[in-house]
């Protein structure tokens, strides 16, 4: 009976957490799509750099892992407020590839000028690159998963509450 209730238990988290992923992804494809449309003003880049983040895993086998991330910084102006912001896209995730995050930077030199795309309802939310890319939509693609995982842990736990049938073969 633990087994039942844990096999459900782990389909249930997997379940909200593929819900929770899949709200979060469509939502970064939605303000995507909507920023293809978004006004631009003139920024200008004030940082433009690699971060470096380096994680080590527990465990018998240590493993350690680092991820690069193209860190650009600029500022603009809208209706006279003063923004400053470091978005580069939606959908945009650290690499292990230290060459995928120096092509962006190469592209974002500091102290030069760029397009700044705003949320014209929002301006502190921007971008210098809109639209969609395949980043996107990683997460909801992720959270698709984690539900279909789910489903599979649920069912596991009906089977193993399914009972043996009784024997034919009867005392008397």
């Amino acid at each position: 009976m633990k087994k039942r209730a844990g096999l459900f238990i782990t389909g249930v988290v997997l379940v909200a957490l593929g819900v929770a992923a899949i709200l979060w992804g469509l939502g970064n494809v939605r303000h995507g799509r909507a920023s293809e449309s978004w006004p631009t003003t003139e920024g200008i880049v004030i940082m433009s750099e690699i971060a470096r983040t380096t994680s080590t895993s527990t465990g018998k086998t240590r493993k350690t892992t680092t991820n690069y991330r193209a860190n650009v910084e600029y500022e603009y102006t809208v209706g006279g407020v003063d923004y400053k912001r470091d978005q580069i896209s939606f959908g945009q995730f650290s690499t292990s590839s230290r060459s995928q995050a120096q092509l962006v930077v190469n592209r974002y030199r500091v102290g030069e000028s760029v397009q700044v795309h705003y949320d014209p309802d929002k301006p502190e939310v921007s971008l210098l690159e809109p639209g969609v890319g395949f980043m996107t939509y990683l997460p909801a693609a992720v959270g698709g998963v984690f539900i279909l995982l789910g489903v599979v842990f649920f069912l596991a736990s009906r089977k193993q509450g399914a009972t043996v049938p009784a024997s034919d073969t009867a005392v008397r």
